[in-house]
């Protein structure tokens, strides 16, 4: 199965009733403190955990799925695909003010 058959079939799904908590838990740490901040959330998915800081930030996602990124975009992420197991994240260092990475970890093979 590959990653947009099993972003269809099974992540969608599951991961879209825990995005509510997420979204929670991430707001106590950035609250509205944040502005004008470039964020990168890698693994993004659809973007959904996230998309609350688009508003006053640049944030950036990375995901494997294009499914994924389709959504990721409608919700006001600027995506770019990557293969994280590859380590092949196109932007310069120290681009990003916050590195965001949730629920991504146990998917690599070698983190």
């Amino acid at each position: 199965m590959d990653q947009d058959q099993y972003y269809k079939s099974t992540y969608k799904q599951s991961a879209l009733s825990a995005d509510r908590q997420r979204v929670d838990r991430l707001s106590i740490f950035f609250n509205d403190s944040l502005k004008s901040t470039k964020i990168l959330d890698v693994g993004c998915g659809p973007g959904v955990q996230t998309k609350f800081l688009t508003e006053h930030n640049d944030v950036y996602g990375v995901d494997i799925s294009q499914d994924a990124l389709k959504e990721a975009d409608q919700n006001g992420l600027t995506t770019v695909y990557s293969n994280l197991d590859k380590a092949d994240i196109p932007f310069e260092n120290n681009f990003f003010d916050i590195i965001v990475a949730t629920d991504i970890f146990e998917h690599l093979f070698d983190p």
